[in-house]
C-alpha cells in the first residue's frame, strides 16, 4: 500500500445491515402470497420468473446470485398469463424457498439482514437444499454447526474458521428462507415477523402475543 492512501470503505462485517424488503424479496413475496405468476427483469442482464401458482421459479440470463443481488427498484415487473411460454418452463427450476435463500445470500454481500443482531443466538431449523442454493466456501460447515446447536455469529465464525462476513451472508440467506430460529429472543422476533407478513389489528396482535406467552411459546 502506498503511503498517504486512505482506505475509506469499511469491511463487510461492519457495514450497515440491509432490509430484506428493499431487495428482490420485496417483489417476490407479495407475488407468492397472491399466487400471481410474474416476470421480474433486469434489462439486458436477466430475469426471474416467479411461478407462484406452482411454487416454483426460474432464473434466466446471468449468474443467479448476480440477477438476485440488485435493489428492487431496478426490476421491471410483468404479470404472466397462463398462455405465456415462461409459465410452462419449469425444467430445472427450483422451489420458491430456494429463491428466497438465493435472494438473501445475493443481497447480503456479507451484511447482516436488519431483522437480526450480531449477538443473537441462532439455530438452523431445517437443512437447505445444499446442491441447489449458494452457500459460499464455508457454507457446509456452517450448516452442520448451526443445525446441530444454537450459536451466535462470532462463535460460529470462530468454530468454522470463517470470516464473519461469510457467516452473516449464510445467516441472512437462511433467514430469508425462514430456516433460522432466534433462540435468545425467539418470541419477540416471531411476533415481528408475523406482524410483517400477516398484518392484524393492534388489539388482536396484543391478544395473540399474550396467548403465546401463556402457552410458553
Amino acid at each position: 500500500m502506498e503511503l498517504g492512501v486512505v482506505i475509506t470503505h469499511e469491511p463487510a462485517e461492519m457495514s450497515a445491515p440491509f432490509a430484506l424488503d428493499s431487495t428482490l424479496y420485496g417483489l417476490v413475496r407479495p407475488a407468492v402470497d397472491r399466487r400471481a405468476d410474474v416476470r421480474l427483469a433486469l434489462p439486458g442482464r436477466g430475469a426471474v420468473a416467479v411461478l407462484a401458482s406452482q411454487g416454483r421459479y426460474r432464473i434466466v440470463g446471468e449468474d443467479p446470485v448476480t440477477v438476485c443481488a440488485e435493489d428492487r427498484r431496478l426490476y421491471r415487473v410483468q404479470r404472466l398469463r397462463s398462455g405465456d411460454g415462461a409459465t410452462a418452463q419449469t425444467t430445472a427450476a427450483g422451489s420458491i424457498d430456494e429463491l428466497y435463500w438465493t435472494i438473501g445470500y445475493a443481497a447480503s454481500g456479507g451484511r447482516l439482514v436488519d431483522a437480526l443482531a450480531p449477538t443473537d443466538v441462532l439455530q438452523l431449523t431445517e437443512w437447505p437444499n445444499l446442491t441447489r442454493v449458494p452457500l459460499g466456501p464455508h457454507g457446509l460447515r456452517l450448516a452442520v454447526l448451526m443445525r446441530r446447536r444454537p450459536t451466535s455469529i462470532p462463535v460460529a465464525a470462530s468454530i468454522a474458521r470463517a470470516p464473519r462476513a461469510h457467516v452473516q451472508r449464510f445467516v441472512s440467506a437462511a433467514w430469508s428462507a425462514s430456516l433460522i430460529r432466534v433462540v435468545n429472543r425467539a418470541s419477540s422476533v416471531a411476533d415481528a415477523r408475523e406482524r410483517a407478513e400477516n398484518p392484524t389489528p393492534t388489539g388482536m396482535s396484543v391478544v395473540k402475543s399474550l396467548l403465546r406467552r401463556l402457552r410458553g411459546d
